[in-house]
């Protein structure tokens, strides 16, 4: 259903929901639940959305297909009732699913607000949602991610690093087996790649997730809010035709980045902790304690010829990152100080007047 109204808004110029739903609505199976058809309208009509901006900047973009099979239903047309949850399929005829313990207790919480429930072939998702107070935060971590690694660096000259190479090596290993495969049949092909594609989903998951909580519950233990760089975008420097190998880019372009950050914020809002994004400029390149450029050096250090310190490329980053996050309270490093502020020594309390109108922020 959603491929065909695909075909439809795509044939028709048509990417409105309404538009779409009068044009497709009574060509779906009047046998489906209501809930299916709009359902299948409301997504396609989304994809649609993003085609059609997609289509504005690249005229050869890609025609949206959906390939796994999938249903997504509103809150107001299942129930959940002695722990069963009750699931419509068509008019008048249900399916009933026993709710495993750990869901009961989480859904028994009576502040959380139940949403739609998006089914698939082998999973059963609710999603829900609570109000929480965002707390005022007495600092701030700052957090740079890249291929091999997570550093930290907090308010309280606290400095760690998360190992992350094993999803780098797993996804490499996995993609070499896969490279061997040489038989001409797509079917035992898509088998095997969905296998590996799997076991590679699960670990990266498993470590992701580990990090980001011990990450947020470092934050939630001393009341900090978390920064992190908006590096959206990052991927068009690795596409096909910018002079770059192919394994190169395979390596860059499975960079999980963005999972890592929507765990850690989720979980962070999840607890009302702030979330803040500031640019990506010269974090890397640039020293944090007395903004010259830095000198790349082996072994990911670099060398600040005004400090003559030799620091860790990462936390060096994570520690530009923390100070632009920063510039958000009126707390702030002693770098950062402004002319005339009495700063004499550094133990010197200071009143700092940072401008943070150049950097932006999302919460």
């Amino acid at each position: 259903m959603m491929n065909e109204a695909i075909r439809v808004g795509i044939e028709n110029n048509i990417s409105s929901r309404f538009k779409l739903s009068n044009k497709v609505y009574h060509s779906f199976k009047n046998d489906l639940h209501t809930w299916y058809r709009l359902s299948a309208i409301e997504i396609a009509s989304s994809l649609l959305k993003n085609y059609r901006r997609e289509k504005r900047k690249n005229p050869n973009a890609k025609k949206p297909y959906v390939w796994k099979k999938f249903a997504k239903i509103g809150n107001q047309a299942y129930t959940i009732k002695n722990n069963i949850l009750r699931i419509p399929t068509q008019p008048r005829h249900f399916v009933e699913i026993p709710l495993a313990k750990y869901t009961q207790r989480v859904l028994s919480d009576p502040s959380l607000k139940l949403g739609s429930v998006s089914l698939t072939s082998r999973t059963v998702c609710i999603a829900f949602s609570k109000e929480i107070a965002e707390v005022e935060p007495t600092g701030y971590i700052g957090i740079d991610r890249n291929l091999e690694n997570a550093t930290i660096a907090s308010s309280d000259n606290f400095i760690r690093k998360f190992d992350t190479s094993r999803i780098l090596r797993k996804k490499e290993a996995f993609s070499e087996v896969k490279s061997h495969f040489k038989r001409n049949d797509h079917r035992i092909r898509n088998r095997i790649y969905s296998k590996y594609g799997t076991k590679q989903s699960e670990i990266e998951n498993q470590e992701l997730h580990k990090i980001s909580k011990q990450i947020v519950e470092k934050a939630k233990s001393v009341n900090f809010g978390i920064v992190m760089e908006n590096i959206k975008g990052i991927r068009k420097l690795y596409r096909k035709g910018n002079f770059q190998g192919n394994k190169y880019r395979r390596r860059l372009n499975s960079w999980s980045f963005y999972k890592l950050r929507k765990m850690i914020e989720y979980k962070a809002r999840w607890l009302g902790l702030k979330v803040i994004y500031v640019p990506p400029h010269r974090t890397s390149t640039f020293c944090a304690i007395c903004d010259s450029k830095v000198v790349e050096c082996t072994e990911r250090k670099v060398w600040c010829p005004k400090c003559k310190r030799l620091v860790d490329r990462d936390e060096n980053a994570a520690r530009n990152i923390l100070a632009r996050g920063m510039r958000f309270i009126p707390i702030g490093l002693s770098s950062e100080a402004a002319n005339g502020n009495p700063m004499k020594e550094l133990t010197t309390e200071v009143i700092l007047r940072a401008d943070g109108s150049q950097l932006t922020q999302k919460s």
